[in-house]
């Protein structure tokens, strides 16, 4: 699917340059270059679905001239900068908006229907199933894979560490930087 992504801010920036990382979009920053309803009429035409990283009410404005379908019109989600929000506004089971706002939502940890059922999960098993299902197991793996390489670095007091997670059905699902030549040397003894 193809996603453009758009903040007005900084941080939104931030935000969408890494959901584009994690949903393979492209993520822009309004009036540079383009401004919103230039990048509204490209977007429209050329992507499949538009994420607007900011308020709900700027994208409303902005898509409104554009509606003319659900069976036509391209997905439409709104994400609050802090990332604790996913919304889908347009488009929601056909032009599969619903489905993004759950791919956000796992990305950025928003609230929404994946997330609470990640949490609600019982086995790590299951919760690669729901994230398999949602096509995210490698972005969100990758994302815990640095989250855990950096809160080792922190508390390790530089000791070298490395971390290797799996499961025992779907084995390895990610490993930290050094998670390779450690184990390698600890095989080697």
């Amino acid at each position: 699917m193809s996603v453009w992504l758009l903040s007005f801010t900084e941080e939104g920036f931030a935000l969408a340059r890494r959901l584009a990382e994690g949903l393979r979009g492209k993520a822009a920053r309004c009036g540079a270059p383009l401004g919103l309803a230039e990048w509204t009429d490209r977007a429209w035409e050329e992507s499949e679905a538009l994420v607007f990283v900011g308020a709900a009410g700027i994208a409303v404005r902005a898509i409104a001239p554009h509606v003319r379908s659900k069976a036509a019109d391209p997905a439409v989600v709104v994400v609050d900068e802090g990332g604790r929000f996913a919304v889908p506004i347009l488009s929601g089971h056909l032009g599969g908006a619903n489905d993004m706002a759950r791919k956000i939502a796992a990305l950025c940890g928003a609230e929404g229907p994946l997330l609470r059922e990640l949490f609600g999960s019982a086995t790590t098993d299951r919760a690669v199933e729901l994230l398999d299902g949602a096509g995210l197991r490698e972005p969100v793996l990758s994302s815990v894979a640095a989250a855990l390489e950096e809160r080792l670095r922190c508390r390790a007091g530089g000791m070298r560490i490395a971390a290797v997670f799996f499961s025992n059905v779907y084995g390895v699902l990610g490993k930290t930087t050094d998670a390779d030549e450690l184990l390698a040397r600890h095989r080697a003894r």
